[in-house]
């Protein structure tokens, strides 16, 4: 019979902490959009290191940005229970271990970037430090436009991506941010509506709890039109092919055809549900089909 020693067990207790301190998830959730961005930019060339260095470099940094999120929020995470029992909030690993193990991160990170390419690392760093500083330190708690704003830093992994996959600034640069901007707000608004009470409870002014619930589906409307637009635009600009617009085209009809319900549609938390697992579907979809370039 194996027989786990005790020292064995709490470091392992020990390494769950600090990869929860990190949002595992939403690493894996901007990796996704990063390899896509990278593929296209590539033009069905492949160059392994390169890959390989730059998930390992972009991960480290979203980890350390959000290793310094949870030290920032620790006050508003104990307010909501969506958040309450995260690592930080609970004790379990002190603020002082926790900053400086996001400088390590971040350290490691953009090292690893700036071996890339200069437009890499400069993207990534406007990307933590929106993140961190202009969106975690002020917007967040301070103004309704606290999504919008996030939504830039949101928006530079898929440009770092793209600059590690070409080492230029074009148009396709330009169109993946305005798309992932377009596509991170009503994302965003839909998960505003499913947790409504603990933002009130936390005293976060989120554009979806401030104002009427048919306001927020009909900018929801605007930023899906949007996202729309900026797809047809890569295909027009010729960044990907016939297989990549007809099935985003039918993804974002059928993601319009979601919002335009939620204005007759009685249970508000069930259809932003609906939204926002569709959000998913259809960036992890569009991340697909711009790698393939189709």
């Amino acid at each position: 019979m194996d027989h786990v020693s005790p020292s064995s067990q709490h470091d392992d207790m020990k390494l769950k902490l600090f990869v929860s301190l990190t949002k595992p998830g939403i690493i894996l959730g901007n990796l996704i959009t990063v390899i896509g961005s990278f593929f296209l930019a590539q033009h069905h060339s492949f160059n392994m290191s390169l890959f390989v260095l730059l998930l390992l470099g972009i991960s480290l940094v979203i980890a350390s940005g959000c290793v310094f999120n949870n030290i920032i929020d620790k006050d508003i995470d104990s307010l909501m229970l969506r958040t309450a029992d995260r690592v930080l909030v609970k004790g379990l690993i002190s603020d002082r271990v926790a900053l400086r193990y996001g400088i390590i991160l971040g350290g490691l990170g953009f090292l690893c970037l700036l071996n890339i390419n200069l437009l890499s690392f400069l993207f990534g760093l406007v990307g933590w430090f929106f993140y961190v500083v202009v969106y975690s330190l002020w917007a967040k708690r301070q103004t309704v436009y606290g999504t919008i704003i996030g939504s830039i830093s949101g928006a530079m992994p898929m440009a770092v991506g793209y600059c590690a996959g070409g080492n230029h600034i074009d148009s396709g640069l330009i169109l993946l941010v305005l798309i992932s901007i377009s596509w991170q707000i009503p994302h965003s608004y839909a998960i505003g509506l499913v947790r409504k009470e603990d933002y009130i409870n936390a005293n976060i002014p989120l554009f979806s709890v401030l104002y009427h619930t048919e306001k927020v589906k009909f900018h929801c409307l605007l930023y899906i039109i949007a996202f729309t637009i900026l797809c047809l635009a890569l295909y027009l600009f010729e960044y990907v092919g016939l297989l990549y617009l007809l099935t985003m085209m039918l993804l974002c009809l059928y993601w319009l055809f979601i919002a335009f319900q939620g204005f007759s549609h009685q249970n508000v938390k069930q259809w932003a549900k609906r939204m926002f697992l569709f959000s998913i579907v259809i960036i992890s979809s569009f991340s697909v089909l711009i790698a393939l370039g189709y």
